[in-house]
């Protein structure tokens, strides 16, 4: 109990600026501009009673719950529930950098047999610059999955030492929980650590390992399935080249001892980007751990016969550092082929891999170092908690109601530049034909391209942007009903309509509709269709259309398409496809007086059912032991 008390002590002392100031938490970005309006309108649906299938504030409509970083189904994300938002992600960040110390000394302490030198190799790596700049870059959730690695891996090595299925449901459950966090890169890398240990074991284990593998599968399947649909129809033309610009370089390993040696944002002498900074940059846990775990590697090298266990740790090392390496050596080249591995964009997250190894080592050293320079034990930790306590700190973020807002009436679709946080459509629900997700549908990208010219430099994938914002006013994205546009910018007055804070609002004075008739179907026939619309009601997964058909034929919804959506009239099933490359095509007959638009993925329902079944699986066996101990 007293090694957990200091566990929770190290972390809250660290995070104490957070609780005792009342600002959000200092971030370069990411926090507050995608995961505190994503956070926000989920728990806003939730407490509405409504299951969060999709999402029409951003790119003109996207899926929700198929993106991962929703982490609908996480328990830990209860807290946005019941708490205020800013509170909520303080709470987070404190137990999930709590659990992550909890669970790597759980790892330590099977492999050191001793509780000073495994709290000694967990306070370096949860004070190690990899996770603590986790917290100024905004990547928060990406915390939340590497806290569940180390007990992953600790519960994999008891299925394999004592073939128990227990141990087997409970790395099932913690990797479930791994996956529901958020961040998928986080249990793409467990499983590779898993692999390891695998190997380590001579593959002894296989079909233990299968199962175990199945029952996490089939346990997240509620998740697992949309998500997979999701990415198979995600623009994905930048990944490559990002993931070469995240390949961690030599020049980086400078780092590992001197991390100011290019800059630091917070003290704004650092001149790349700082998405850079945090994520390449970030090698760092100590001058004095590091030479703590140079000793740990002699004395194992020095006596490998009798640390023969520690050999698996030996190699995480190299094995950390050739995989962050990324397109720099030859070998990602080939792994970049596998299915799967090309959804990660950022190789240089593999260091953790080696850092787990380093900090082994650090526990190693100090289990032989003589009581007489075990004060190093304090040098180390002052040394490291310092460095980390500077990046820890609070800002103030404008989150209010927007003048916009007043008269705003949803019927058009507005577009923010970038420099606005264009996910803050969520919060005062503006129906946005920008946004900001790593995930971004193919068709709705590469149409609006279609319409508009992008930045010189390559459009970045994250959100959309343009050479000339001008543009916007004289061109038109037809079929999406663009009317307003939000800059800071300064563009022709004659379309000024008024300013907001900071923010200048520009009304479009000619514009399409987001209901149209296209003159020809896809055939190359003309389109017959002429009607009266009565009325449009909309909400998130569900559109009521009145209207009054004269002659039968399409019309186009400027709203993305996407399989799962369905249109009914008079009690029966009528086709809805995709028309203008990426918009809801609907064909309608004169017997259609009221039709509704529904989203209804057939991926979530199979892993509702695949998960539910799962869960009555493990609770039927649960009961089945419990009358066998009985």
């Amino acid at each position: 109990m007293k090694i957990i008390f200091s566990m929770f002590f190290f972390v809250f002392l660290l995070l104490s600026p957070l609780f005792f100031n009342q600002g959000f938490i200092g971030n370069f970005g990411d926090l507050n501009l995608h995961y505190y309006p994503l956070k926000h309108h989920i728990s806003e649906r939730l407490i509405a009673g409504e299951t969060p299938l999709w999402n029409p504030y951003v790119f003109g409509g996207t899926p929700l719950l198929a993106n991962p970083q929703s982490g609908i189904f996480y328990p830990v994300a209860q807290f946005f529930y019941f708490f205020p938002i800013k509170f909520a992600f303080k709470l987070w960040l404190l137990s999930h950098l709590f659990l992550l110390f909890l669970f790597m000394f759980i790892l330590m302490k099977h492999f050191l047999k001793d509780n000073l030198s495994a709290f000694v190799s967990s306070f370096i790596f949860v004070f190690s610059s990899y996770v603590i700049y986790l917290i100024p870059a905004g990547h928060l959730i990406l915390l939340a999955g590497w806290s569940w690695l180390p007990i992953v891996a600790f519960f994999y090595i008891k299925i394999l030492n004592k073939k128990s299925v227990s141990m087997l449901i409970l790395a099932a459950i913690a990797m479930a929980f791994q996956f529901f966090s958020g961040h998928p890169q986080a249990t793409f890398v467990t499983f590779i650590f898993i692999f390891v240990i695998l190997a380590f074991n001579k593959f002894s284990g296989r079909k233990r390992t299968i199962f175990f593998l199945l029952l996490f599968a089939s346990a997240v399947s509620v998740q697992l399935l949309p998500s997979l649909e999701l990415s198979t129809m995600t623009e994905d033309i930048f990944w490559k080249p990002l993931a070469r610009a995240y390949s961690l370089e030599f020049q980086n390993l400078l780092s590992l001892i001197f991390p100011n040696y290019q800059g630091n944002p917070l003290q704004e002498n650092y001149e790349g980007s700082i998405s850079y900074f945090f994520t390449k940059n970030n090698l760092y846990f100590g001058a004095v751990s590091l030479a703590l775990s140079i000793c740990g590697i002699y004395y194992f090298i020095k006596d490998f016969k009798n640390h023969k266990r520690a050999g698996m740790f030996f190699n995480l090392i190299p094995i950390g550092f050739l995989l962050a390496s990324g397109f720099n050596t030859s070998l990602y080249e080939l792994l970049y082929d596998i299915p799967v591995w090309n959804f990660f964009r950022t190789p240089c997250r593999f260091y953790i891999i080696a850092l787990i190894g380093f900090c082994f080592f650090v526990g190693v050293a100090i289990k032989k170092i003589p009581q007489k320079f075990k004060f190093i034990i304090v040098v180390a930790f002052f040394e490291l908690f310092m460095w980390s306590w500077r990046f820890i700190y609070t800002i103030e973020i404008p989150v209010g109601r927007s003048e916009f807002s007043n008269i705003y009436d949803g019927a058009n679709r507005i577009f923010t530049t970038p420099e606005i946080s264009a996910n803050l459509s969520m919060l005062y629900h503006h129906y946005n034909l920008n946004g900001y997700d790593a995930l971004i549908l193919k068709d709705y990208f590469r149409s609006f391209y279609s319409h508009f010219a992008p930045p010189e430099k390559s459009p970045p994938s994250t959100f959309l942007d343009l050479n000339d914002y001008s543009t916007l006013l004289d061109s038109d994205f037809s079929g999406w009903g663009m009317r307003y546009i939000l800059t800071t910018e300064n563009l022709d007055g004659k379309y000024f309509l008024q300013k907001s804070g900071a923010v200048n609002v520009y009304e479009k004075k000619n514009f399409s509709p987001f209901i149209f008739v296209p003159e020809t179907l896809s055939s190359g026939e003309n389109n017959p269709l002429a009607f009266k619309l009565k009325s449009y009601k909309t909400s998130p997964e569900k559109t009521k259309i009145e209207v009054e058909v004269e002659k039968d034929g399409a019309l186009v919804i400027g709203e993305s398409y996407y399989p799962g959506w369905q249109a009914w009239s008079n009690g029966k099933r009528i086709n809805l496809s995709r028309g203008e490359k990426i918009c809801r095509l609907l064909f309608l007959d004169e017997s259609d007086k009221k039709v509704y638009i529904i989203f209804n993925p057939i991926t979530y329902k199979i892993g509702v059912a695949l998960t539910i079944a799962t869960v009555l699986f493990l609770l039927a066996y649960i009961y089945y032991r419990k009358l066998c101990f009985t």
